[in-house]
């Protein structure tokens, strides 16, 4: 295998970065923006005119186009766990809840500010994930299903996961 180029190398490094950054949920709506700007302004119609998502004006516009679908398709795999049996939603956003509520005690501990979402005595999952995945997680896999219509079932599996986290009755455990 042959050496990469340092221009290469940065350009990969670039990439990634980007592409871990947009598992960050404080750029959630400034990404879901990016990608509904560059939608609009394309000229792409639903299922139809691909080739015009990705600017190639210039190399800069280009690569950000391409970057802003790369953030994407890892943030939806991101927020995909919305998407799954709710046994598994369950189970997958209370262990990201006992990973915020440990760091929240730690905060507690050393008398700092408690993270958003991360103080248990103050933070109610099941009243919290209907209002996630209604304002979070449903405009993104809308906005992915404007692109491709074969995934317009992936809001309906949101809304069933909303009603379901209402029906939900929170215990002890």
């Amino acid at each position: 295998m042959g050496k990469i180029s340092p221009m290469d190398f940065k350009l990969f490094r670039q990439r990634f970065i980007n592409m871990i950054l947009s598992t960050d949920m404080a750029r959630s709506k400034e990404d879901l923006d990016a990608l509904n700007d560059l939608i609009e302004h394309s000229g792409f119609t639903a299922d139809k005119n691909f080739d015009c998502l990705i600017d190639k004006t210039s190399k800069t516009t280009e690569f950000k186009s391409q970057q802003t679908f790369l953030d994407t398709v890892i943030h939806a795999g991101d927020m995909s766990v919305a998407l799954r049996p709710f046994e598994t939603v369950q189970t997958w956003t209370y262990l990201l809840f006992d990973e915020f509520f440990t760091q929240g005690d730690l905060e507690k501990a050393q008398n700092l500010t408690v993270s958003f979402l991360c103080d248990r005595e103050a933070t109610n999952v099941r009243n919290m994930q209907p209002f996630f995945v209604t304002n979070i997680v449903m405009p993104l896999f809308s906005t992915i299903a404007g692109i491709f219509p074969s995934m317009e079932s992936t809001t309906k599996l949101c809304q069933e996961t909303v009603e379901k986290w209402q029906a939900h009755v929170e215990t002890e455990e």
